[in-house]
């Protein structure tokens, strides 16, 4: 080949590889390349993109090269499903078909395999999940606690923002009326089968943006799922099998399962059934969206309260213990601008992390001592898992839990969170990843680990106390029903149940020790 032959050759293989953005040419001449020293250009064909330019929210387009596109001023959708255990569930490896339509959400945006509540009954945990504080910090701990009005709550600083804002709650609690009603423009308690009042109310924001909170309840005792779900999963119908179906105590539930063998059978399939009503509920708002041309421009979060016991520590229903059972909750997030589809993330998170997450992704400033952190980094592969302090029993006990690098402490002053057989300690530790089961209690084995937990529990405990909260006075006939569920201790012997009888104070918390306590009576069951 001659020399000009070859120098013209040379010439159109560089004029080739610009237009194609091939290394290390500047194709679109924005003055970034596309290998090399960084920072690169992830699209030579468009000069408006590359590091640094200015990224325009929810244009589906990543003009700055940061790998996301921008969410500022997404719709907010917020499902929270009381007593929604996460083993339950289909993309946590459940082998029952309980959630086809959060399976399907799962998959269009993050799962995250560990999340964990700080507690294991409802109001303390919402009112983390909306605070990002502990439950020692917002002290919502008590079945008439009220939420301070004071904490930065994230209704609120939405509403602040220009958000349309609406909530929706099916529960037996009456939380509009525990300081959770703040920053809402409308409140609805929500009766079954609601859901098109929702979808009404989401039609109705054309133009506008939105925070939605969805609070639905049907997992939660008594186990009744409606037709057509009502025999999807055995045979048997709830009508029939009322005295399964229903709360259990903690003797009953004991006596129960030791007596009738086919229990464990019929109560979970009931559970699972009500999950898959709920279910239901959330494919009928994910399919709104989607007619609305919403679906791309709403960051949907769904998660859980707390989960449920069915007898792996010898005990049912939930706010009683603080086993992985009535802890681990899911959380799946879903936004197509700033979270890729199909991911499965493995460090450890909380339900605090929530709140910094949503304004991240909305680009708002996050207020000063909040406990949680932004859970996008790990969405891109970056940061570490968090650790898990929480602890606050139904409404007699106020427990510790520290959950970090595979281990698990409890510490448990009455020892009524702990449920071996023979309850000769109020502590407990677990290697997780030995024993994932918690089966183990390694406290009297002496495990290195045991002094630095002991620690950190006595430093969470025995840090400032903020003022204690204002009681919320429910009317007579709310104060019966709730008794009645056993979400409040019963009336005093002689009194009258009324608006105006006190709870029972929580046992105050106090480092841990080895020495014996005396027992209390068994926590009144929580939601």
């Amino acid at each position: 080949m001659t020399a000009s032959r070859a120098l013209r050759a040379l010439a159109l293989l560089v004029v080739a590889l610009a237009l194609v953005g091939g290394p290390p040419w500047d194709a679109d001449l924005d003055g970034y390349w596309t290998v090399g020293a960084g920072p690169l250009d992830c699209n030579d064909r468009w000069a408006a993109v590359h590091p640094g330019a200015v990224d325009v929210p929810l244009d589906g387009i990543d003009q700055d090269c940061d790998g996301t596109d921008r969410a500022e001023g997404s719709n907010i959708v917020l499902i929270t499903i009381d007593t929604l255990r996460a083993r339950n569930l289909g993309i946590y490896g459940y082998p029952r078909n309980t959630s086809p339509n959060i399976d399907a959400l799962g998959r269009e945006g993050a799962v995250f395999l560990h999340a964990y509540a700080s507690t294991s009954w409802t109001i303390p945990s919402l009112a983390s999940l909306l605070t990002s504080r502990h439950a020692t910090r917002h002290r919502t701990v008590q079945p008439r606690s009220i939420l301070p009005a004071e904490m930065p709550y994230l209704p609120e600083l939405l509403q602040r923002q220009g958000y349309e804002t609406a909530t929706y709650i099916q529960a037996a609690y009456p939380m509009l009326t525990m300081g959770f009603a703040r920053g809402f423009e409308v409140m609805e308690k929500l009766a079954n089968y609601k859901t098109p009042q929702i979808l009404t109310w989401m039609r109705q924001q054309a133009g506008h943006r939105f925070f939605l909170w969805v609070h639905y309840s049907e997992p939660h005792t008594p186990y009744t799922p409606s037709p057509p779900f009502d025999k999807l999963f055995v045979p048997e119908s709830w009508k029939d099998k009322r005295e399964v179906a229903r709360f259990w105590t903690r003797k009953e539930c004991e006596e129960s399962y030791d007596k009738d063998k086919d229990a464990a059978r019929l109560r979970m399939g009931f559970y699972d059934a009500r999950i898959r009503e709920a279910d239901e509920h959330v494919g009928q708002i994910m399919g709104e969206l989607r007619k609305l041309g919403l679906a791309d421009r709403t960051l949907v979060i769904l998660t859980a309260d707390h989960g449920e016991e069915f007898f792996e520590h010898r005990g049912c229903d939930h706010g009683q213990t603080l086993y992985d059972e009535v802890l681990h909750i899911p959380l799946v997030l879903r936004h197509p601008s700033v979270i890729p589809p199909e991911q499965r993330v493995e460090a450890q998170v909380r339900e605090v992390d929530v709140m910094p997450t949503v304004l991240e992704a909305l680009e708002m400033p996050i207020p000063p001592g909040i406990a949680g952190r932004s859970l996008l980094p790990l969405v891109r592969g970056d940061g570490r898992g968090r650790p898990l302090m929480g602890g606050f029993l139904s409404n007699t006990e106020q427990a510790v839990v520290i959950r970090h690098h595979g281990m698990k402490y409890v510490y448990s002053p009455n020892r009524t969170a702990l449920r071996q057989r023979l309850k000769q300690e109020n502590e407990e530790l677990y290697d997780l990843v030995a024993d994932p089961g918690e089966r183990q209690n390694l406290v009297l084995s002496g495990h290195p680990r045991l002094e630095e937990f002991r620690r950190k529990a006595k430093r969470w405990t025995g840090g400032p106390k903020p003022p204690a909260t204002i009681e919320a006075h429910f009317d007579e006939r709310t104060t019966a029903r709730l008794r009645a569920l056993g979400y409040l201790a019963p009336a005093p012997d002689g009194a009258t149940p009324s608006a105006t009888t006190p709870p029972k104070p929580a046992t105050p918390v106090t480092a841990p020790a080895s020495a014996a306590r005396p027992a209390v009576a068994p926590p009144a069951r929580a939601q």
